[in-house]
């Protein structure tokens, strides 16, 4: 028998002819000759680029920073990946301030401001001065064990007697000792402490004039130095932003001189579904105006005139509506000098020459950082589909393809995205479309956004090691188990001419609930976590369990005598018949009843903590196994139904 195989392809159209057992042998040699370049290139970029096989997580219960090995050589964090993990280190270090005082800062240690000293560029100084001491408010609170979702975040910002704080033009005055108002019967807001007590529509434009005034004098595609943090979509969760200041350095921290300062990425969608979106704009723009040499910032595509428009009429949080709900009835002219700068927003970030970092994709691929240098600005909502033919709309919009053996075509190549906005020019790329737009623009790495991962770890690699994926606000929407994750790249040790890329992330709130309406088997089938941090599975029984509706329905392959596992915590040898959660990366197995006991103790956990940081720690940290009693008492009552 004679078999007539066609592939159809981006760069080739192929038939060929050939028996069954030809077929096989060719097959072979496919394989070894896939396995052969994949290792050839990824030697050959190794040069440039490496992935450190360690990243750092702090718990959000206990704001221990631990250094975590990913769990395998490949495989460890995407499901297409085939690259080998760097054991190396940063080849110089940055040490920073000691955060512990910064609550007796002066006007002195502000940050000096630009050339020609304005306005602006002192009442930006003192946005940072005051976000400095929201960093060391956040930084308390999870000392404290007293950790909460961005939406349900109520600092107490009673500033000290002992803390002097400027007007709003830098000039040195009297205390505060309340909560700064918003203006004659409006409500406290956070955005009126940051500006110094008002939010009027002059400061707004003061500071929107002097951001976009750098921003015209810098081209679409940044040119970075490392090291360099790249941030991922904060969608205004700004005590994420506050958080990763906190717990991994903020800019202007560095000491001295000899220290070499970081540059910071910020990979848009700062606005739209969080509370905090315009303290989150407000301090990026004051980051801005202060370090513009060393805060970059890259337009995502929620910084778009439409998609926030859509986002409110679709019943969320549009950031239209929350310049409306801040500024009332100078709503509309806030929301357009906001745009007058994003307008002007470049569109990548060149980190070293090596590593590009952009919001959304490729697209096809077929364009050059020649061609997008060659971008003119400002670019309207209107504009951002026709430019560059489409280029610059799926910059901001198109996702890549991961890898599937069952349907390999479908997943090489160029597709349409199944987005239903623009669909036409909207596209979704394949890992070989990833991997010629890299050799064609000389570049080893390309870093997005734009997509979390549900119970991710806040980044992710894909593509046999071109692309990887960074999104930095935790529990997304209030209502995902996401980890928040940033990158820091840097020099390798013993070879300055490689660049390491690292991995940061911050824990997700409550591996098993975050809201406290939830349903009970909305509760239940929630996985716990084991010892180490990993989030267990749980394993259907081999027969059907007494409640094996609180199980997820995970097939489990038939096991021999000796291969059975016991429970952890009870011994229990049955794990197979009565249902299992297992954990993948280190093995940990616990049977149904403990990994309930464990589920219903993080409930416990999370109901206390969503209620806000006035909980004590030692509130915090007791367990009441009383209410976990009660829910196993209440699925033993529904089994004997």
């Amino acid at each position: 028998m004679r078999l007539t195989l066609r592939r159809e392809h981006s760069d080739f159209d192929i038939a060929t002819t050939c028996t069954a057992n030809e077929l096989s042998i060719a097959h072979g040699n496919v394989v070894k000759l896939f396995w052969a370049r994949v290792a050839r290139k990824q030697h050959q970029r190794s040069t440039f680029v490496v992935f450190s096989k360690h990243y750092d997580l702090v718990d959000s219960k206990t704001g221990e920073i631990r250094m975590c090995q990913h769990s395998r050589e490949r495989n460890s964090i995407a499901d297409d990946c085939y690259i080998p993990y760097a054991d190396v280190s940063f080849g110089s270090h940055v040490q920073y301030h000691d955060t512990s005082n910064r609550m007796d800062l002066t006007t002195e240690s502000l940050p000096r401001p630009l050339a020609g000293e304005n306005c602006a560029c002192t009442l930006a100084a003192a946005v940072v001065k005051r976000m400095l001491i929201l960093v060391d408010i956040v930084g308390a609170e999870i000392a404290q064990g007293q950790d909460c979702l961005d939406s349900k975040w109520q600092p107490s910002l009673c500033i000290s007697s002992t803390l002097k704080v400027t007007d709003d033009f830098g000039n040195l005055g009297a205390t505060k000792p309340e909560l700064f108002a918003s203006g004659p019967g409006r409500p406290q807001s956070l955005l009126s402490w940051l500006l110094g007590g008002k939010v009027e529509l002059q400061q707004l434009l003061l500071l929107c004039d002097a951001a976009r005034d750098i921003l015209q004098a810098q081209p679409i595609v940044s040119e970075v130095a490392v090291p360099a943090k790249v941030f991922g979509d904060l969608h205004g969760q700004v005590r994420d932003l506050l958080l990763f200041f906190s717990f991994y350095g903020c800019p202007g921290q560095e000491l001295g001189e000899d220290w070499t300062h970081v540059s910071y990425v910020f990979n848009g969608d700062w606005v739209d579904r969080g509370q905090h979106q315009l303290e989150v704009v407000i301090l990026l723009l004051c980051l801005k105006i202060t370090y513009p040499h060393r805060i970059w910032l890259n337009r995502g595509n929620h910084e778009d005139m439409e998609q926030n428009r859509k986002t409110t009429r679709e019943g969320g949080q549009g950031f239209d509506h929350a310049c409306c709900e801040h500024f009332r009835s100078d709503g509309t002219r806030a929301f357009e000098v906001f745009y007058s700068v994003f307008d002007w927003l470049p569109l990548a970030a060149l980190i070293e020459g090596r590593v590009l970092v952009i919001h959304g994709g490729l697209g096809d691929g077929q364009w050059t950082l020649d061609m997008l240098r060659s971008v003119e600005r400002p670019l309207h909502s209107s504009k951002l589909v026709s430019t560059l033919d489409g280029v610059i709309y799926n910059i901001l919009w198109s996702d890549p393809l991961v890898a599937d053996s069952s349907s390999p075509m479908e997943t090489f190549g160029v597709h349409v995205s199944p987005r239903t906005r623009h669909s036409a020019v909207m596209k979704t790329f394949g890992r070989d479309v990833t991997e010629n737009f890299c050799m064609r623009n000389d570049i080893s790495l390309v870093v997005r956004s734009h997509q979390f991962k549900k119970s991710g770890k806040g980044y992710g690699l894909m593509h046999d090691g071109w692309l990887m994926r960074v999104f930095s606000a935790r529990n997304y929407m209030g209502k995902h188990y996401n980890d928040g994750g940033i990158l820091l790249i840097g020099r390798a040790e013993g070879s300055p001419d490689t660049l390491l890329v690292r991995a940061q992330s911050f824990a997700r709130i409550s591996p098993a609930i975050l809201h406290t309406g939830d349903d009970l088997f909305e509760v239940l089938r929630r996985e716990p976590y084991c010892p180490n941090g990993h989030l267990m599975k749980a394993m259907e029984a081999t027969r059907p369990p007494p409640l094996a509706s609180v199980c997820l329905p995970f097939s489990r392959p038939a096991r021999r005598e000796e291969d059975r596992m016991s429970c952890e915590e009870c011994n229990e040898s049955a794990l197979e018949e009565l249902g299992l959660f297992f954990c993948r990366g280190c093995g940990y197995s616990l049977c149904r009843s403990c990994g309930l006991c464990r589920i219903a103790a993080d409930v416990e956990y999370s109901s206390k903590n969503l209620a806000g940081p006035a909980v004590s720690a030692a509130a915090d940290n007791e367990r009441n196994w009383s209410n976990t009693l009660g829910v196993l008492a209440v699925l033993a009552t529904a089994d004997a139904g």
